[in-house]
């Protein structure tokens, strides 16, 4: 469904994971899956599509008017519907936890209160008129690469940046531990998640241990069974395993494994209808 570039930049690799750019010449008509939390964030952009956003939902068809669009993916806590009426030209960004930060001059909390938002920057979508001018997703993603490296900004996000590469190394360090190793309040902690990330550290270390258990079991050659993808994962045990997959996907860890598919990576498993 999706071609996944990486950035050839290293300036943009210390920021975004990858672009994605969706496979129009598919047979499908329609589409309907259901998205989930992520450890980062994600931008969107169309060619010729209307857009219709509610709370958990985004309803996507084609236009009948050329037009272009782009959109920012809040920290949405719930799983997220996207349903394709049709496939239209899209090409997506998808940021490490704290990258989106760093292309704009206001915060992640700002931008991207909602599930999702259009935005409207006169320069981005100039820049998406650009981008769907080539014939090919090569140049497609040099010219979003062009763009990008025009826009990072100077920022200091150290204190966000190192909790998380301690919660990413010990799962079970609190924000008071954290707190204590960088020489700051735990307040400064959460309000640091909150400002650049869109949720508290329990919301975020919650996405860790959800996104870690999908990684464990489409690992290749290996094949866990739930109670391993617990231990691997570091829930507490089999009823915080439930209880926190529950609160991420609205179903049970058995029924999301029997269900989920993985599209083009491991990093995007999708729940089809």
């Amino acid at each position: 469904m999706y071609q996944v570039f990486q950035p050839k930049s290293e300036k943009l690799q210390k920021h975004i994971y990858n672009f994605a750019i969706l496979d129009t010449n598919s047979t499908l008509q329609e589409v309907n899956y259901f998205a989930f939390p992520q450890r980062g964030s994600s931008m969107a952009f169309y060619q010729n599509a209307a857009l219709e956003f509610q709370e958990r939902n985004l309803h996507i068809s084609k236009a009948k008017s050329n037009q272009y669009s782009a959109i920012i993916l809040g920290k949405y806590l719930i799983p997220l519907h996207l349903n394709y009426k049709n496939l239209v030209p899209e090409v997506s960004i998808n940021f490490t936890p704290a990258g989106l930060n760093y292309f704009f001059d206001k915060s992640f909390q700002e931008i991207a209160p909602k599930n999702v938002q259009q935005l409207l920057d006169p320069e981005w979508i100039n820049m998406v008129k650009e981008l769907f001018k080539p014939s090919s997703n090569e140049q497609q993603i040099q010219v979003l690469e062009n763009f990008l490296l025009q826009r990072i900004k100077n920022k200091d996000l150290s204190i966000v940046e190192q909790s998380i590469a301690l919660f990413q190394k010990n799962i079970q360090l609190k924000v008071s531990e954290i707190a204590n190793s960088l020489g700051v309040s735990t307040r400064t902690i959460t309000r640091n998640f909150e400002k650049y990330l869109g949720c508290t550290p329990a919301q975020y270390k919650r996405v860790i241990r959800f996104r870690s258990a999908i990684q464990n079991r489409f690992k290749p050659n290996q094949q866990h069974n739930l109670t391993q993808l617990c231990l691997l994962s570091e829930f507490y045990d089999s009823p915080h395993f439930t209880k926190e997959f529950k609160k991420l996907t609205h179903i049970s860890p058995r029924h999301f494994f029997k269900q989920v598919t993985p599209v083009g990576s491991q990093s995007y498993p999708y729940i089809f209808l």
